[in-house]
């Protein structure tokens, strides 16, 4: 199919999102997971711990939704940490808990002390970006950072200006793609980690048709993308998205920049699952929740 008629096509889903952007996402059947001795429970502090003390083999994975771009990846052996701050998801704006933790969206230093936390920032805006970040050194004993621009002058973090920057650090294999937004430096990360592959486009909206085919050389599949929530017609990233999503296989698609359990979101699934049939796209419902990953596929807690 052209690009024209995906166009038009996508316009005639686009009418029907919107009038169905006040639903929940379409119910998908739940995976059935490979049985192992780990926790499958409804999320609570004490099930989050032991999410992060489970054994997990290479390709495997829990994610954490922590609000508007925000996800923390357990890998087999690192959590990695992308664009966290604690304001916003979407237009609501977050409160933090009595008791926070990643079951509810927060980062506390104590609760992830024991995992090597890679925290990775691919651009300054404050929905990505906040420099209480830098308040967990002393707190968590391995702990990196790696920034899409020149964020500090600390020689220990990483610094990915690119163009299209190149990095092999403790067991990280990191590519980045570049645009600017209002005037902002920014990257898109492709990480390789721990026999997954992992995108996350922060507010990437650059030169897509030859970014893509650059980092396609690099891998023709990612396990877990974190996309913009850009289904629009006449936005930028309704192309981007489209090239993104058919350009590569993926696994599990998680979508950024809106509300948990809001109409946008919702909106986003419905028009990329009929564009692009067979994409898994799994929408998070409230901030906090959790998703396993195995053998490329997702369950959401409570789901076994």
């Amino acid at each position: 199919m052209t690009m024209a008629n995906r166009t038009r096509s996508f316009l005639a889903l686009l009418a029907l999102a919107v009038a169905l952007g006040g639903c929940g996402p379409a119910a998908t059947p739940a995976p059935t997971p490979r049985p192992a001795p780990t926790p499958t429970s409804a999320a609570t502090a004490a099930e989050t711990d032991s999410w992060l003390q489970a054994e997990l083999a290479p390709g495997e994975a829990v994610i954490w939704y922590l609000g508007h771009c925000s996800y923390a990846i357990r890998t087999r052996s690192h959590l990695l940490i992308f664009d966290y701050q604690e304001s916003s998801d979407g237009q609501a704006r977050k409160r933090r808990p009595s008791t926070p933790g990643l079951d509810n969206g927060w980062i506390v230093p104590q609760q992830i002390a024991g995992q090597a936390v890679r925290v990775l920032v691919t651009h300054s805006h404050s929905d990505h970006y906040s420099s209480l970040i830098f308040d967990w050194q002393g707190k968590i004993p391995d702990l990196v950072y790696y920034f899409g621009w020149q964020a500090a002058s600390d020689p220990a973090h990483h610094y990915l200006v690119g163009p299209r920057a190149q990095l092999t650090s403790d067991g990280l294999e990191i590519y980045t793609i570049n645009s600017h937004h209002n005037d902002v430096p920014e990257v898109a990360y492709l990480v390789k980690v721990d026999g997954l592959v992992i995108y996350h486009n922060g507010d990437y909206m650059g030169e897509f048709q030859s970014d893509y085919p650059f980092l396609r050389e690099v891998t023709p599949r990612i396990d877990l993308t974190f996309a913009i929530r850009g289904y629009e017609d006449g936005t930028p990233y309704l192309a981007q998205n489209l090239d993104l999503f058919t350009r590569f296989e993926h696994g599990a698609v998680f979508p950024t920049h809106d509300t948990a359990g809001g109409s946008g979101y919702a909106a986003f699934e419905q028009v990329f699952r009929a564009q692009v049939p067979g994409l898994a796209i799994h929408v998070p419902l409230r901030v906090g929740e959790r998703f396993v990953y195995r053998e490329g596929k997702v369950t959401r807690e409570g789901e076994r």
